[in-house]
């Protein structure tokens, strides 16, 4: 995030070379950077893997970051921060929680 509190455009090498891979808001973070904003933020952010292998794992990543939301009390512009092995599945759930209102879902690459 820039000193404004936006969303940055992502280092080149965060974003994923497979198309398939990509997310509609573009926001992608290495795992490095997903850390440094958490220390930032004193952990008011929120951390969700997606499981493996077809839809019931979108859906059930969509249920955990709701749940961790309501648990930690954040709003939906607390950053959430999806990682996942397939991150083909990890973009459905960032194009997911965006849709239903989340405003800063990044996709952990690295």
């Amino acid at each position: 995030l820039g000193a404004d509190g936006t969303p940055q455009p992502a280092l080149p090498q965060a974003v994923p070379t497979n198309p398939s891979e990509r997310t509609r808001t573009a926001l992608y973070a290495t795992r490095a950077q997903a850390q440094a904003l958490e220390a930032e933020l004193d952990g008011a952010v929120l951390w969700v893997e997606t499981g493996c292998c077809d839809e019931s794992a979108v859906s059930a990543a969509i249920d955990r970051t709701d749940e961790q939301r309501m648990h930690k009390h954040l709003a939906l512009d607390a950053p959430v921060f999806i990682t996942g092995k397939n991150l083909q599945l990890a973009a459905l759930v960032v194009d997911r929680l965006s849709d239903d209102g989340y405003e800063q879902v990044f996709l952990v690459t690295r």
